[in-house]
């Protein structure tokens, strides 16, 4: 038994529901925390999922004391008023441990279906991607800087922002951005292991080697023998287990996918016979019936995520045989967040008769791109708008990203408010809202295949052919509005907690810490940002039939 298990007895226990871990802080590390012990919700009511997830959390804390003790920290320096190198290793451990504790309390709470699951991969993706440029283009105390300041103070610790240490901080924070997230999408693909927590302070040089190859890996579980199934029974059990969980236009797509696995692979076959080259022989079987790559994608994320259910129930299968058989999209990155440049914002916003001759004969081809020009919603959260969810907000004009209503869904189950930009209140979108009253805001549109959208989509595609925008060279699509607004705020240096709660990224749950006011500070310090009005003369849209200004 180390000395920490020694010092740190740790107890569940419930209150209402849920189960709750309480685990006591050993007494020299007392004074640093104020408290005699750590108590943190389990959000599960089972006790077998609440055992299981105090042993994944039981080795963060365990790191954190190891590195507390390797800096040699003592009460009479627990608040000081400079940054040295143990302080800043102390500061930097407790930001990764956090930002980790977070991310696997994140995963804990949401049960994604395979569709959400790849969408999340993706987030998780271009999240990696954009602080690996914040921390190559040493981009680290813009983006940075106020959490770091924030960091400081809840540590007593006062420091010019202008200083040596301030930009240490600021540098190794944004490499620890890098690497926690690393090891998020790492845990979302289901590839854990207790180590990555040492193997992250070790390569940001907060934790000795010793430490890294210590061993916090949980006892092995005795496995039961394999139960007789076949993968009919399997399918039929997930489908039961996750189908009222499911929007439904993912379930639509799901009943394809249960048919073809069933059919490919039989429904009567058993489980245990499901293996890479089984898996493997499935997917080219899809291919080679002349479906895309990414509807291949879909179908083997339906069957990973049907095995991934059996690993964590019947535990017939020691592996997930899905794992790298997903086609990875060779196109480079700037072209998957391809964006329309300011030609291309002239072709549609100024050449195009639509927009250049007011001959627009439906509002929301009017509003929608203009709004997701400058907010960068998805198309699919404009669309399902109701006029009541477009108000006032901490004295701002906001509309708001939520499931309200009946037909509408958010892609990250989160609801957001979105301030609107001055350029659009001058146009007049929230008196046109006003106008509509009460209802959709967009009646014209209807439901087609679960989606809002469905009709508009195909229109906008049509007018951005039209004004020889070709997607099939350049990968530019109405989600291209998304990446201008992203692409856009990261050159003017604009926070990424500003830019990831604008856009709807799930990451690190920064906006339950904002305070009441956020909304201000998203739209001074993000919505502000986005003066494409400023760039191309927009000025003949005020005369629109569809705008209302003052």
């Amino acid at each position: 038994m180390t000395r920490e298990e020694e010092l740190m007895p740790v107890y569940l226990f419930q209150r209402s529901t849920r189960y709750y871990l309480r685990a006591h802080i050993p007494e020299d590390l007392q004074p640093l925390f104020q408290v005699a012990e750590f108590r943190y919700s389990l959000k599960t009511a089972e006790l077998r999922q609440a055992r299981h997830r105090c042993r994944l959390i039981i080795p963060f804390i365990h790191s954190m004391f190891r590195t507390l003790r390797a800096a040699n920290v003592s009460t009479e320096d627990s608040m000081p008023s400079s940054l040295s190198p143990e302080k800043l290793k102390r500061i930097i451990s407790k930001y990764v441990i956090d930002s980790l504790a977070w991310e696997d309390s994140y995963q804990s709470e949401k049960v994604l279906n395979p569709y959400e699951h790849e969408d999340r991969l993706q987030d998780l993706e271009d999240i990696i991607l954009n602080h690996k440029e914040i921390a190559g283009e040493g981009r680290h105390r813009q983006a940075c800087g106020g959490q770091a300041a924030k960091l400081l103070e809840s540590e007593g610790i006062e420091l010019d922002q202008k200083s040596p240490e301030f930009n240490q901080l600021c540098r190794l924070m944004a490499r620890a951005d890098v690497k926690t997230s690393e090891v998020a999408l790492k845990w979302q693909r289901g590839e854990y292991t207790a180590q990555d927590v040492q193997n992250v302070l070790y390569e940001l040089g907060v934790s000795d080697a010793a430490e890294t190859n210590s061993s916090l890996s949980p006892a092995p579980v005795p496995q039961p023998e394999p139960p007789s199934l076949t993968i009919g029974q399997l399918v039929s059990a997930y489908w039961k287990e996750k189908v009222s969980s499911w929007k439904p236009r993912t379930k639509t797509e799901y009943e394809t996918c249960r048919a073809r696995v069933l059919e490919m692979l039989g429904a009567d076959s058993p489980v245990s016979s499901l293996d890479y080259y089984s898996v493997k022989r499935f997917r080219d079987g899809l291919s080679n019936s002349n479906l895309s790559e990414s509807r291949v994608n879909l179908y083997i994320g339906f069957l990973k995520a049907v095995i991934n259910f059996e690993m964590q129930t019947t535990r017939i299968l020691p592996a997930n045989p899905c794992e790298g058989l997903r086609y990875k999209d060779t196109r480079r990155k700037d072209e998957l967040r391809a964006v329309f440049d300011l030609d291309d914002l002239k072709a549609m916003f100024i050449d195009s008769p639509e927009f250049g001759k007011d001959q627009i004969n439906q509002p929301e081809r009017f509003w929608v791109p203009l709004l997701a020009l400058y907010s960068g919603a998805r198309m699919e959260e404009l669309c399902q708008l109701y006029a009541d969810q477009v108000q006032e907000v901490e004295g701002y004009w906001c509309f708001q990203i939520e499931a309200k209503y009946k037909g509408q869904s958010v892609k990250t189950s989160e609801k957001r408010t979105v301030p609107l930009s001055p350029f659009l209140l001058e146009l007049g979108f929230h008196r046109y809202a006003q106008q509509v009253g009460e209802g959709r805001l967009w009646p014209s549109l209807p439901r087609i295949n679960n989606r809002w959208g469905h009709y508009f989509g195909r229109w906008f595609k049509e007018f951005k052919d039209k004004c020889g925008i070709d997607p099939r060279k350049n990968y530019k699509v109405f989600h291209s509005f998304r990446h201008n607004v992203e692409t856009k705020l990261q050159y003017e240096e604009v926070e990424q907690r500003y830019i990831d709660q604008l856009l709807g990224h799930s990451n690190r749950a920064e906006s339950a810490r904002y305070g009441k006011r956020f909304v201000e500070r998203l739209h001074d310090n993000a919505v502000m940002k986005l003066d494409w009005h400023k760039k191309i003369d927009l000025s003949h849209l005020f005369r629109s039939k569809w705008a209302v200004p003052e």
